[in-house]
Order: structure tokens, then C-alpha cells, then sequence
């Protein structure tokens, strides 16, 4: 029984394991890492790609093939036995029309000496292959990153919002008390306490547009990171701070040859590279050596013959060479195709590091105005709270102050999230994540 309390208790201290428990940003992003269809896609493709330069890697190694045949040399009956003789085979002795039949079984293997660097340059393009699926592996990885901060931001968004919404409601419902209670006493009219009344269902409208987006949310919340439908772990609140951006950006050249899509590029020319070199080699001759067992076991007389043979091949592609100059040229063109892209693409690279850098510093601007925004309407909503009590200020320009502190928290929060997600998108584009 008590092993049984413990184990419960090591479950429930786990976030997204019990009903209501709190998930950190950390934690989701490793759930969605693990979880994600496309980033698993992506893994299936990274694997394939290594198989196929395993595979690539054994036209290293002799062709070894087997033969085994039986055969029968009075198959239909009452054919004349002078028309069963069999041709010479692997130099083994002549059929003879006393036989009916006999078993044949070979071996034989072939290694290739020079094949115009096919087989090398096949095995670089498998393993270039295999570097392509690991930069898209990258790619589709950061992607997932930057969508679980955005998505886990944007339901902490709501979450606070409501929050902030809840208190403000609180304080609506006792001003209303208080106009309530002043009619009464007819120091106030009803207009002020339909005021009231109005903002009351403000927020209530606001509350249910605040649960309905939250509801849509926390779907595509739990799709993206495969956790269960029903799942309501409660998102942990972020207290990082929110610092100026400093950054040289005289690093970015180097930080170009890290970003996955660099080397994507790259890895496209260099298998353009090599397919040049392959069709290249595909006119050039061939040259094989190898080796051959045969066997021959005679049915009627229970002889068995046995014979061994070495050989050097030689092929060369005559039929081909028509069409070899175009297909050499065809992959040069592709070639150059594939170094004008690496010219052009690393240029909008860097331009792309440089644009999220200014998204970066311009978002952590616009924390600061909003900052200032915030403490602007929570100072002009006091001063008109106590002018309010004190008789020298309107009741609707005190509730307008209160809308706009409101406000100005919640945009506040906005501004916050979105510091953070341009960020993350700096960081990734720079490779530091």
C-alpha cells in the first residue's frame, strides 16, 4: 500500500500527467518535440536517407550471385533420346542421351575495379542525401520550437487576460454597490448607475470572448503537442524579464554558415556536383573482375562434375554515347543552377537574420511604450478614483480611466509575448538554439 502512495505521488508531481497540473514552457516544447507529426516525418526521412548510404556504401563489396537449376532431358515422353543432346555449359562435358536428367549449381562473384567513379561518387550523393534530410530534420526542428512558444504564449496570453478581467470585474461590482446605494440616497441619477450597468456587460461579453478563444486555444494546444484532448494542465506563468536586444550583428556572416538552410543549399550543390560526375562516368568503360563455381550432377549415372574459371570484363557504353554529351550537359546546367541559388539564397539569409534582429529590438520597444502606457493609465485611474470619492471628478471619467487601465494592461501583456517570440525567432535564425 505504501509503494502504491509513492508511485502515485511520483505521477502527480509530473506535469501534463494529472488532471489540472501545471506545464512550463520547457516542458512543452519537449512534449511537442517528441510528439509533433511533422517533426516525426521529418526523422523517418533522416533515417531512410541513412539507409540509403549504407546501402550505397556495399557496391564497395563483390556481387555475390547463386544458380541452381534441374533439368530434364526426356521431359515429354516418346521424343527420340538422339535429339536430348544438351550444349557444352561452363565447359563441363557434353550431355548424353543416356541421361534423363541432371542438377547444375553455380556461384559466382564480381568485384568492380573501375566503374568511372560511379560507385565512389554514388556513395558522396547517398551520404550528401543523408546530410539534406539531417539540415531539413533541423528545419522542420526550429520550426516546431518557434510554433510551441507561440502557441504556449498565446494561451498564457488569454490566461492572464482573464485574470486581469476578473479583477476588474471585482472592482466594477463594488462601484456598482456604491452608485447602487448613492441613488438611493439621490445623491447620484440613474444614468450614472446605467453606466455602471454598461460596463458590467462589457466585461461579461468580454469574458465569454475571452473563454471561447481560450477553448480554441487549448485544442490546437494539445493537438500540436499530442497531449490528450481532454488534457486542462494549467500553463506556468513566465517571469523572465524582458531586456534591451544587444547584439553584434557583424557575426551574422558566420552565423549564416550554421543556419540549417545554408547548408541545405549547399548540400544541393554539392549533390548537383555529383550527379555530374556520375553521368560523366556512365560513358567511361567499365572494368570487373571475378570468379565462378559450377557443379554437375548426373541423375541416371550419379556422376558429379565440377569446374572453377576466373575473368576480367571490360564494357563499354557504345549505344549511349549519342545521348551522353546531352546528359552531361543537362547536369552541368543544374549544376549552375544550383550555385546561382547558393549566391542568391544566402544573400535573403542574411537579409532574413537582420530583419528578425530589427523585429527583436522593435518589439522590445514596443514593451516599453506599452510599459509606459500601463503605468500612465494606472496613475490616471487612481487620480480620478479618489476625485471621484472626493466629488471634484465624473463617474463616467473615472470608469473610462478604468477601461483604459484595463486596456493598457492587456496590451501590456500582448507586447510581452510577442518580445518573446521574436526572440525565439532570432535565435533560431542565428543558431543558438
Amino acid at each position: 500500500m505504501k509503494n502504491k502512495f509513492i508511485l502515485l505521488s511520483v505521477l502527480c508531481a509530473l506535469p501534463f500527467v494529472c488532471f489540472g497540473g501545471t506545464l512550463g514552457l520547457g516542458d512543452y516544447k519537449g512534449l511537442a518535440l517528441k510528439n509533433n507529426g511533422d517533426l516525426k516525418q521529418a526523422s523517418y526521412q533522416q533515417e531512410a536517407a541513412s539507409q540509403t548510404a549504407k546501402y550505397a556504401f556495399t557496391k564497395y563489396f563483390p556481387q555475390v550471385s547463386a544458380l541452381g537449376a534441374a533439368v530434364s532431358t526426356d521431359f515429354i515422353k516418346g521424343t527420340s533420346r538422339e535429339i536430348s543432346t544438351l550444349p557444352n555449359l561452363f565447359g563441363l562435358p557434353s550431355m548424353v542421351n543416356d541421361s534423363h536428367g541432371y542438377v547444375l549449381s553455380a556461384i559466382m562473384a564480381t568485384q568492380p575495379v573501375f566503374a568511372g567513379g560511379r560507385i565512389f561518387n554514388s556513395n558522396r550523393l547517398a551520404k550528401t542525401g543523408k546530410d539534406v534530410a539531417e539540415q531539413q530534420y533541423k528545419m522542420e526542428r526550429n520550426k516546431v520550437i518557434l510554433e510551441a512558444e507561440t502557441k504556449y504564449r498565446t494561451l498564457l496570453v488569454l490566461k492572464q487576460k482573464k485574470e486581469t478581467l476578473i479583477a476588474y470585474s471585482a472592482m466594477i461590482d463594488a462601484l456598482y454597490k456604491q452608485v447602487a446605494q448613492a441613488k438611493e440616497r439621490g445623491v447620484v441619477t440613474r444614468t450614472d448607475l446605467l453606466r455602471v450597468e454598461l460596463k458590467q456587460a462589457e466585461i461579461k461579453s468580454a469574458m465569454s470572448a475571452l473563454d471561447r478563444a481560450s477553448v480554441l486555444a487549448r485544442k490546437d494546444f494539445n493537438i500540436y503537442a499530442g497531449l490528450p484532448a481532454d488534457d486542462q494542465s494549467e500553463v506556468a506563468d513566465e517571469n523572465e524579464e524582458v531586456t534591451k536586444p544587444a547584439y553584434d550583428l557583424d557575426d551574422l556572416s558566420y552565423r549564416l554558415t550554421l543556419r540549417p538552410e545554408y547548408k541545405l543549399l549547399q548540400d544541393n550543390l554539392k549533390a548537383a556536383k555529383l550527379q555530374r560526375e556520375i553521368k560523366t562516368g556512365e560513358n567511361l568503360p567499365a572494368l570487373s573482375v571475378g570468379a565462378a563455381v559450377e557443379r554437375l550432377d548426373f541423375h541416371e549415372t550419379g556422376n558429379t562434375y565440377q569446374n572453377s574459371l576466373g575473368f576480367a570484363a571490360v564494357s563499354v557504353p557504345i549505344s549511349d554515347w549519342w545521348g551522353g554529351a546531352h546528359n552531361i550537359k543537362e547536369t552541368s546546367l543544374k549544376q549552375s543552377s544550383a550555385q546561382e541559388k547558393l549566391d542568391q539564397d544566402s544573400k535573403y539569409l542574411m537579409l532574413d537574420m537582420e530583419k528578425k534582429y530589427k523585429d527583436f529590438q522593435q518589439a522590445y520597444d514596443r514593451v516599453e511604450v506599452a510599459r509606459l502606457g500601463a503605468q500612465e493609465a494606472e496613475a490616471n485611474e487612481s487620480e480620478l478614483q479618489d476625485g471621484y470619492k472626493n466629488g471634484t471628478e465624473k463617474l463616467s471619467d473615472f470608469l473610462e480611466a478604468a477601461a483604459l487601465k484595463q486596456q493598457s494592461k492587456d496590451k501590456l501583456l500582448e507586447e510581452t509575448s510577442s518580445y518573446f517570440n521574436a526572440r525565439t525567432a532570432f535565435e533560431l535564425a542565428i543558431s543558438v538554439i
